[in-house]
């Protein structure tokens, strides 16, 4: 047989078989060619035949290094340095600071927390003075892992002398462009937000102010001061004025002290339960009619010694300097809680806290429109620090009598306003 003849049949027994490289082969089906479309993205795409990923795939878990850098970025941002005016020294707006912001947590936490401590007034954006926030303590142990829900968290039980005991909840969520906070929570030791001082802290733990913080707040109480006598405490009743200028004395406490039956944020019987009998029974009426409403208060803090503001002041002072805690925590003495006839109202809807966004809450709007009709004021309103001069506190009640709140309430002023005072602190 010729070898011409040999190849011929080679061939055609190759190409009956299977094909041959020579020869006619019929052209894919397009089932076919699909196949190997999906077949070659998948090597694109770093997958092999079996659908794992390659070894070359971005690694999706969260490491201890990048959870404290997101901390302390997100830490950073938040705290903004300020001038003497509370002004922001390197953004202008909050939509600028939330960009920033951005860069460590979630959208919807960034504006929260910058909601929280800052306002625009004047095409500038100005600190609010208040707590700092509570974050991660990287010195303190925590825990790391993944949730139910497969989100990565961190959790840590920490206390201050401020807060008492706490349980600090972290989440995290993964975005294109790395990893973000995504929620913040914090668990008190008894289930509620608590801004007074469990226990004095010793003595060795409290850090003196410096000079500069001691001169500037001297600068507060360059005028004239009152202090008032117990005779003089009685004449003014409910209508004695307490603040910067009027002053309480050290063993001032009022007489008739009860505990109110409304709903407090806590299940304790602390001192701060109380109020003066007729302020008390004036905080029910309020309570019930905004129950009937379908409004729910709760009671956080009333009365307050002096020994017990004592402590909340110096705590303040040693962590933001005089000054600059004096603007919304007030020295003892100075403070209307121990009158009795104050009391810090909440609600569930900002997580029992006592903070400004209460009085955006249907629960803060009711307490602001109804307050007066049983003879309460807010006592430290929107944009009237510069009388009062104390930072807006939606929360802060405090009574005067029907008469007098529904003057104070139709004229739109201060107490400071009605009594005739001339503002002598800003």
């Amino acid at each position: 047989m010729r070898i011409g003849q040999v190849v011929f049949i080679l061939c055609f027994l190759i190409v009956t078989l299977g094909g041959c490289s020579g020869g006619n082969e019929e052209p894919p089906s397009d089932d076919q060619k699909n196949a190997d479309q999906d077949q070659s993205t998948d090597h694109q795409n770093g997958q092999s035949d079996s659908g794992e990923e390659d070894d070359q795939d971005q690694d999706n878990t969260l490491e201890k290094a990048e959870i404290e850098r997101l901390n302390q970025g997100f830490r950073e941002s938040i705290v903004q340095a300020t001038d003497d005016d509370q002004k922001v020294k390197n953004y202008a707006s909050k939509d600028e600071l939330i960009e920033d912001v951005t860069k460590y947590a979630d959208q919807a936490l960034a504006k929260e927390y910058v909601d929280l401590y800052y306002k625009e007034e004047n095409g500038n954006l100005y600190l609010i003075p208040k707590e700092g926030p509570v974050l991660l303590q990287e010195e303190v142990p925590y825990e790391f892992g993944e949730n139910e829900d497969g989100e990565y968290y961190v959790s840590q039980e920490d206390e201050d002398a401020l807060r008492g005991s706490y349980y600090f909840y972290m989440t995290f969520t993964q975005k294109q462009d790395g990893w973000v906070i995504q929620d913040i929570k914090l668990d008190f030791e008894e289930d509620h937000v608590d801004e007074d001082v469990p226990d004095q802290p010793e003595e060795e733990d409290q850090e003196e102010p410096d000079q500069e913080q001691e001169e500037a707040g001297d600068d507060q109480h360059t005028n004239e001061e009152v202090v008032y006598s117990p005779k003089q405490i009685q004449q003014e009743g409910k209508l004695i004025l307490v603040n910067k200028t009027h002053k309480l004395p050290a063993d001032y406490v009022p007489e008739e002290l009860v505990i109110p039956d409304v709903d407090f944020s806590f299940e304790e019987d602390l001192p701060k339960k109380q109020m003066r009998q007729i302020a008390a029974q004036a905080l029910e009426n309020m309570f019930a009619a905004a129950s009937k409403e379908e409004i729910t208060l709760y009671a956080v803090s009333g009365y307050r010694s002096f020994d017990r503001q004592d402590i909340i002041f110096n705590y303040n002072a040693n962590q933001h300097g005089e000054a600059y805690a004096n603007q919304f925590s007030a020295r003892p003495g100075e403070s209307e809680h121990q009158t009795g006839l104050t009391m810090d109202v909440t609600s569930r809807s900002v997580n029992f806290g006592l903070i400004q966004r209460f009085g955006e809450t249907e629960e803060g709007k009711w307490v602001k429109a109804n307050a007066h009709k049983y003879g309460f004021v807010v006592r430290y309103p929107e944009d009237k620090q510069h009388i009062t001069g104390y930072t807006y506190e939606p929360w802060h009640l405090r009574y005067v009598g029907n008469e007098v709140a529904t003057e104070m309430f139709e004229r739109e002023i201060t107490f400071e306003e009605f009594l005739g005072v001339v503002k002598a602190n800003g």
